[in-house]
């Protein structure tokens, strides 16, 4: 009697169904975007947006698995990066850290993923703040009613890239986050001396 081997292929895991309605959406809307990056030398190799996608899905499937909340309903929370590592750690997926932060810079519209794009950190809560001053921004555009020296979405771009940066650096620098003390002094001494370290770096340079 000649047996022959059944090979049983493992079923596909369910992406999470808070992500089910917009993950494949904004993939397919990230691979595009990396494909079109101009110039050509800045985009990323081309099977790395495939790779991303696939590994942000994956993501996805073990948070429905592990009954957590899924991507596309908290994309800058604190406890994504949490689940993330968790999921790094025991999953052994070490890349799904840096493939989010893809994700998450692409969600945020300020432009293509890129081979060297910076990868900015705000605090959770000064991201959220960040988004709504973005998006009140760009409708005021769309109303007639630009906002001083906003008068293009690049212009609200720019700054809000730069917000960011000033948020990550009071993260990695141990100091409270820009959202609850915008009238506190300390935020403009931190400002200060974030822009005095900004400009020493550039001079180094």
């Amino acid at each position: 009697m000649v047996r022959t081997a059944v090979t049983r292929r493992r079923p596909l895991c369910s992406v999470h169904p808070d992500d089910k309605e917009r993950l494949n959406e904004i993939l397919n809307d990230f691979k595009s975007s990396a494909r079109a990056v101009q110039p050509a030398a800045h985009r990323l190799k081309p099977r790395t947006p495939i790779v991303i996608a696939s590994s942000i899905r994956g993501f996805s499937c073990w948070l429905y698995e592990q009954k957590k909340q899924g991507i596309v309903v908290r994309p800058h929370d604190r406890s994504l990066d949490e689940d993330a590592e968790l999921y790094r750690s025991t999953r052994k997926r070490k890349r799904i850290t840096g493939h989010l932060a893809y994700l998450r810079n692409f969600m945020l519209g300020t432009s293509a993923p890129e081979l060297s794009r910076p990868r900015l950190a705000a605090y959770p809560d000064d991201e959220t703040l960040i988004q709504k001053a973005v998006a009140a921004a760009k409708a005021d555009i769309v109303n007639g009613t630009p906002w001083q020296g906003f008068r293009t979405p690049p212009d609200i771009n720019r700054v809000a890239s730069r917000l960011r940066g000033f948020s990550e650096w009071l993260k990695t620098h141990a100091k409270s986050a820009i959202a609850g003390r915008l009238d506190d002094p300390s935020l403009q001494e931190d400002r200060e001396t974030y822009l005095r370290v900004k400009d020493s770096s550039r001079a180094a340079t």
